[in-house]
């Protein structure tokens, strides 16, 4: 009897240490993901967002969704830079802010955080509610107004499913992930360039910074 106590004592301790290595495990590799959501331009998209009253954490996430923060990117349907502006799109942004339209200038990525976000606050005023607001980025406010008019979708996150484009579905998914993400891993401000860190030193940066920002809250 007293080696059963004994082994069920060892197990049980075996157990609790497997288990604490494998929740270790995960929350490690969940950093490790961090090099999936890259971010660059970070202090640029802070300033603008600050500007066009907009949370930094969903700029990023619409710039991760739409070019994975490649500033040079011009798509098949004309959409253009890291916030893939349609012209159409740009010219408005340009005229409203005060800059002269060129191709040239809205590729620059800095003109192109500022009237990318200048449009998505736009949408943020108009439906209050960033997951509408993101399917209005990527399908036009026109189609959004006509599915809340039909009730198609409502204001509510679970009515995002129903959204009958299944690109501008997939879109608002894929936001609203990666503004989680950016939320959980930069939930004070943005990183300037995280591809100039490797993997492991970007997971340890970024498990630093949470737990840091966690005291800060506690304390």
């Amino acid at each position: 009897m007293k080696f059963l106590r004994k082994l069920l004592k060892h197990l049980l301790i075996l157990l609790l240490i497997v288990s604490l290595l494998t929740l270790a495990g995960s929350y490690a590799m969940s950093y490790l993901g961090t090099a999936n959501y890259p971010v660059r331009y970070g202090r640029e998209i802070e300033e603008v967002a600050k500007e066009e009253n907009l949370d930094p954490r969903l700029v990023a996430a619409i710039i991760k969704t739409e070019s994975d923060f490649r500033a040079d990117v011009i798509a098949k349907d004309g959409g253009l830079g890291l916030m893939q502006l349609m012209p159409e799109t740009a010219k408005e942004m340009c005229k409203e802010v005060g800059i002269d339209y060129s191709e040239e200038a809205v590729l620059d990525p800095v003109t192109n955080i500022r009237l990318g976000c200048h449009h998505l606050a736009s949408l943020i005023q108009k439906y209050q509610n960033r997951h509408l607001a993101a399917a209005a980025y990527n399908v036009g406010h026109t189609k959004v107004n006509q599915w809340l008019e039909e009730g198609t979708i409502t204001w509510e996150l679970e009515s995002m499913k129903k959204i009958p484009v299944p690109i501008t579905q997939k879109y608002v998914q894929k936001v609203d992930k990666a503004f989680s993400i950016y939320s959980v891993f930069y939930p004070d401000q943005l990183p300037e360039d995280t591809g100039k860190m490797n993997r492991f030193g970007l997971a340890w940066t970024n498990l630093c910074r949470t737990a840091n920002w966690a005291h800060q809250k506690v304390k």
